[in-house]
């Protein structure tokens, strides 16, 4: 719970300036109706809810993966380098090898 209100904070630091500008110039320069700036706040409401429950999963859902991918790598350098290694060398051979132009095969120089 204590994540999600962390977040719910985030996104209310994020949303909150913009949100208190255009109301501002909503007031002073443009003038709207009551039922627009109506959705214009509830609009602001959802979207500091939605920013805070999506922040709060991806957290939730990336962060457990990113560290047991960390301490893997970590543990396992060497090996890593070593099947990255092959892994381009087995590749490379196959799609950056050097192939004819047209113009060689036909026996033409170029």
């Amino acid at each position: 719970m204590n994540l999600i209100k962390n977040k719910f904070m985030e996104s209310l630091k994020s949303v909150l300036p913009i949100a208190l500008i255009v109301l501002s110039l909503s007031i002073t320069l443009v003038p709207i109706s009551t039922g627009d700036m109506f959705l214009f706040i509830v609009g602001v409401v959802c979207l500091v809810f939605g920013m805070s429950l999506f922040t709060a999963g991806a957290e939730m859902s990336m962060q457990p993966l990113g560290t047991k991918l960390g301490t893997t790598m970590a543990s396992s350098k060497k090996n890593m380098d070593n099947r990255l290694y092959q892994l381009y060398n087995r590749h490379s051979r196959h799609y950056f090898r050097a192939r004819p132009t047209a113009s060689c095969r036909a026996g033409e120089r170029p």
